[in-house]
């Protein structure tokens, strides 16, 4: 389940609704990606010291209510363990996601869905990784 904290309050940065929105949907995306049993972070922002497994993605945020954009995450796990954890992690995400996932946030919701195509294995991953290309749609839906 998500749950709601402080995350739920205005926020004000030059009075821009707009974004208190992008970082609400920021948040909500965070969250989500978070809820897998694995370490979800920024494309952009991974920690020096992150371990496998681990999650990545870089977030699209629609540009106006009712309008869609898409983004991609990638699963990166050891390729020692073999090819199961790393299906198995898409396969939760995937039951996720299923029928589309609505989440909360700043002035409405998101809808969180699976991109054609789902899932392909990335050719060639650095050594000692595997690592799985997943695509999302998002839709912005107004209050």
């Amino acid at each position: 389940g998500i749950r709601h904290g402080a995350a739920g309050r205005q926020v004000q940065k030059g009075g821009a609704a707009v974004m208190g929105t992008a970082e609400s949907i920021n948040r909500a995306l965070n969250t989500f990606f978070n809820g897998f049993g694995i370490p979800g972070y920024l494309e952009d922002n991974i920690p020096p010291a992150a371990s496998l497994p681990y999650l990545t993605y870089k977030p699209a945020v629609p540009g106006g209510w009712n309008e869609e954009a898409s983004f991609h995450g990638r699963l990166w796990y050891p390729s020692s363990a073999g090819r199961l954890p790393i299906l198995q992690t898409e396969d939760q995400i995937s039951a996720a996601l299923a029928g589309g996932l609505t989440v909360p946030c700043e002035g409405g919701a998101i809808l969180l869905r699976k991109g054609p195509p789902w899932a392909q294995p990335m050719d060639n991953p650095p050594e000692g990784y595997l690592c799985e290309y997943l695509n999302f749609e998002i839709t912005q839906l107004c209050e």
